[in-house]
């Protein structure tokens, strides 16, 4: 019987750790993209709680980014708890999808078998309110970066990079690239 108890009570060790982690993590984008605007000039405006979309997949605008000329980025930002996944898009769709490798053989022959399974999914949805944000640029944060990004076009998914579109005009970004580039 204790037995069960401790290792329930480091399962949820476990898990508490694991967001934590994600929470730190969002405190650091805070502060460096808060750095950036202020050394530009520009002003933040928080549409969202700054950790909601830590725990909410939704992909709804978090911040609202207006530059010192006036010009206006609209940046919503996805999140995942590790960077070992998948984003797949799919139109609107994206799906988050985390792939394990196995490897197995002898000495000489070695075999591998990739397995890939989704682990959840959100919509990229319409800004509400179009007319607020009319001629604001779209973009999409993903941080911390996955270890895949792709999308799909017809029958077979694609690589995407900094600054490729996808649905509704957003354009995906990593943190790092977002403020050399795009602040």
């Amino acid at each position: 019987m204790p037995f069960i108890i401790i290792g329930l009570a480091l399962f949820v060790i476990y898990l508490i750790f694991k967001r934590i982690w994600v929470i730190f993590k969002r405190l650091s984008f805070n502060r460096r993209i808060k750095r950036a605007a202020r050394k530009r000039g520009d002003r933040l405006e928080r549409l969202t709680s700054s950790f909601r979309s830590v725990f909410v997949h939704d992909g709804a605008p978090d911040i609202l980014l207006t530059r010192a000329d006036g010009s206006r980025v609209v940046v919503s930002v996805l999140t995942l708890p590790r960077r070992r996944v998948l984003y797949r898009f799919s139109g609107e769709h994206v799906e988050i999808v985390k792939a394990r490798r196995r490897t197995f053989g002898g000495r000489y022959h070695v075999n591998s078998v990739e397995s890939v399974y989704s682990v959840g999914s959100c919509e990229l949805t319409e800004l509400s309110e179009a007319e607020k944000y009319e001629g604001a640029e779209r973009a999409l944060i993903i941080h911390p970066v996955p270890k895949d990004l792709s999308i799909m076009k017809g029958t077979t998914f694609e690589g995407l990079g900094n600054g490729d579109s996808i649905a509704h005009g957003y354009r995906v970004y990593a943190l790092s690239y977002f403020i050399e580039h795009m602040m």
